[in-house]
């Protein structure tokens, strides 16, 4: 499978189809450890429920798993076997119910995690959403400071100055 494409702008890059990502799939993706969409992949409700996630995508479990181990929650030989029941899971049955089926690991060893799973819950991809609305917003504030400005200070040193206060996030 050949490589993709990438140019870097800042710290996020633009994959060569034109799309502007950026975050920790993207940075799993360039390093060639991700492969495939179904890693982010989550069924959700409807419109009328708010879409909420039905299902849990593997990048999220694998990022909570490893929050559970760092954190003394569950043992390794406990984190191996969830995650590759949690890889082994199709994204449209993946839920931790569904994980912790799947593992063989006792009732009292399920109740405990699910017990202490908020205190170590990760979302790499709201991680990655906040990031993408932070980015978003800094760069629609750069245009806006840009489009008042042009004609008035075209200049590189103009140009460079906006660019800088850009990515020092000032306001």
């Amino acid at each position: 499978m050949a490589r993709p494409a990438w140019a870097h702008y800042g710290q996020q890059s633009v994959y060569h189809s034109g799309w502007l990502v950026s975050g920790q799939f993207l940075q799993t993706t360039k390093r060639g450890r991700r492969q495939s969409d179904a890693d982010v992949a989550v069924s959700h409700a409807p419109a009328e429920l708010g879409y909420c996630p039905l299902t849990l995508a593997l990048v999220d479990a694998e990022a909570t798993l490893s929050a559970a181990l760092k954190g003394g929650f569950i043992a390794e030989s406990a984190h191996d076997a969830l995650l590759k029941a949690a890889t082994g899971l199709h994204f449209s049955t993946r839920t931790w119910v569904r994980v912790l089926s799947e593992t063989g690991l006792s009732e009292a060893e399920s109740a405990h995690f699910l017990k202490y799973l908020p205190e170590f819950e990760q979302s790499l991809k709201r991680q990655d959403a906040q990031r993408l609305l932070t980015n978003l917003k800094r760069t629609s504030r750069l245009r806006r400071m840009m489009v008042r400005t042009v004609g008035k200070y075209r200049t590189p040193f103009f140009s460079s100055h906006l660019k800088k206060k850009f990515s020092a996030g000032d306001s």
